[in-house]
């Protein structure tokens, strides 16, 4: 007989460990292989990331207050960073579970027992209870599930803080993108102004000889075209201005009608972005960093799910008092305490839990896989950024060399019409392909400085993860 329970004992053990027996954990993901320099950013050399603050570098007050804006009242923001909030919370949350549990009791009621049931000692009487308890109990972390699923609550609040950090540079950039745009649609409505007034001179004088007879209405209608095309041009412009204030209202978190920015004469600065290195991106980019994040998430949560295999370990102790009178509450008769431990593993489940184990895995394989596609794709942005910087470059520097010859062909016009070899209008027909010229370069100038905002946003602005 004794044999006999030492064999069960033996066989329930093996059950037990059995059940116990948790699957392996997944092999880390494939690092991603970086390349050791950008295609497009010449010789390989480490940089700094820009100054928090990257948008002063472009050397406009107005876009510093706004930006100032974005930062505090932007409503897009805001739902960012209550997310943070609440993923901070969930942490606190998850780690509470591993600390001791107290609770307080109190009740009194009045209760009844029938007369007719037998074998009670209450039968036919209507009794009082007062009790008051105190217990505590304790799930101690022996197999590590309360540790992973903090770690895992942590990993998703860095990545929710990650999230901020990206929604904060995407909104920035957008502003400086708006702002920028919006000082180069203010100085070339002044060039299409000046141009327009060009056009007028060559309509009027068209005109004029037409009326004196040396000319014919075919040669004025084209002038006259001109006049109207370029005052169509400045209206479409008026309406770009409108719809950019508007929408820079919107990202400081303003209504259309309450931001108004008064066209002035701001000297525009081109910074010089360094690219640095592709690997220094892990630490500037903050959507690699909450990519990165949900990879330490899904990691831990596949942790968690392996502790399904153990059992659920409870310490609990408990006191207080009962009495059916409230006089002698209080007495040391009326005292009640308990103290127990608990221990509960599932044998069988019909593979629930390895089912949870291998979803859990796939989590790590698909946040693993976007975290490649972050990196590749962030590696893609800049080395597009840094194209589009080069090839304007070289544009703008041809467009320098047409404006410099069309300023040229200006003072020859110009001294042949003092000299009484040519007409008032082929100055102003030299005058109005010099405006075509400044509006060329003053374009691609524009071009040049949003094409600057894109690549510090490429590169992370200001946010560095190694930075506490």
């Amino acid at each position: 007989m004794k044999a006999r329970r030492c064999a069960l004992a033996a066989a329930a053990a093996a059950v037990l460990l059995g059940a116990c027996a948790a699957p392996p954990l997944p092999p880390p993901p494939a690092p991603v292989a970086l390349p050791p320099a950008y295609v497009e950013g010449g010789a390989a050399h480490p940089a700094p990331p820009p100054r928090a603050d990257w948008w002063r570098a472009f050397g406009d007050p107005t876009l510093d207050a706004i930006e100032q804006e974005v930062a505090s009242d932007n409503p897009t923001l805001a739902q960012a960073a209550a997310r943070l909030r609440r993923a901070r919370a969930a942490v606190d949350a998850a780690a509470a579970s591993g600390q001791p549990q107290l609770a307080v009791s109190a009740g009194v009621d009045r209760a009844h027992t029938s007369a007719d049931v037998v074998g009670r000692s209450l039968a036919g009487r209507t009794v009082d209870d007062h009790a008051m308890g105190l217990g505590a109990s304790w799930e101690p972390d022996l197999f590590g599930r309360v540790a992973a699923g903090t770690a895992a609550a942590r990993a998703d609040a860095g990545a929710a803080a990650a999230d901020v950090a990206a929604t904060r540079l995407a909104l920035q950039a957008e502003a400086a993108r708006d702002l920028l745009t919006l000082r180069s649609l203010d100085a070339e409505s002044a060039v299409l102004a000046d141009a327009l007034a060009q056009a007028r001179v060559l309509r009027d004088d068209a005109q004029a000889r037409v009326a004196a007879g040396t000319a014919s209405e075919l040669d004025a209608v084209p002038a006259a075209q001109a006049v109207e095309d370029g005052a169509a041009e400045i209206a479409g412009l008026a309406a770009r201005r409108a719809a950019l204030e508007h929408a820079l209202a919107a990202l400081a978190g303003r209504p259309a009608a309450a931001l108004a920015i008064v066209p002035a004469p701001v000297a525009l600065h081109l910074p010089d972005v360094d690219a640095g290195l592709p690997a220094a991106l892990l630490q500037r980019r903050p959507d690699i960093a909450a990519a990165q994040a949900r990879v330490d998430a899904a990691d831990a949560r596949a942790g968690l799910a392996r502790t399904a295999w153990f059992p659920d370990i409870v310490l609990s102790i408990g006191g207080g008092v009962e009495s059916t009178a409230l006089a002698s509450l209080l007495t040391l008769p009326s005292r009640t305490w308990a103290l127990g431990a608990g221990l509960a593993a599932p044998l069988l489940d019909g593979g629930r839990r390895r089912a949870d184990a291998q979803a859990a895995d796939a989590d790590v394989d698909a946040a693993a896989a976007a975290y490649r596609a972050q990196v590749i794709a962030a590696i893609g942005e800049v080395e597009d950024r840094l194209a589009d910087a080069n090839a304007l470059r070289e544009e703008a520097a041809r467009r320098a060399r047409a404006e410099a010859l069309a300023g040229r062909a200006i003072e020859i016009a110009a001294a042949r019409a003092d000299a009484g070899t040519a007409r008032p209008a082929d100055l102003a027909a030299a005058r109005s392909a010099g405006l075509v010229a400044a509006r060329a370069a003053l374009l691609v100038e524009r071009e040049r400085l949003v094409a600057s905002v894109g690549l510090v946003q490429a590169l992370g602005g200001g946010w560095d993860a190694a930075a506490p």
